[in-house]
């Protein structure tokens, strides 16, 4: 801070000269965004929403109680 006072020689520069460090502070660096996981159907899976769409389930339904998109589900009722 010395040499900085001799160097600056000015009282305003001296009394910014805490809030300049806090400003010359690196910004932390965010965490990368988190991908989404993928899980794929078991055969046991993919069997078990297909009996539940036959006992009169609807796709929507379906989509909501597997937690998966309705074109999923549809790909595993045609496929």
């Amino acid at each position: 801070m010395e040499l900085l006072r001799l160097y600056l020689n000015s009282h305003f520069a001296l009394s910014r000269t805490p809030q300049l460090l806090v400003e010359a502070r690196p910004h932390r660096r965010r965490s990368p965004p988190q991908r989404q996981l993928q899980h794929r159907l078991t055969k046991t899976e993919r069997d078990q929403l297909r009996a539940d769409y036959a006992a009169g389930g609807t796709i929507r339904g379906l989509a909501r109680t597997w937690h998966l998109h309705r074109e999923t589900i549809r790909r595993v009722l045609r496929g």
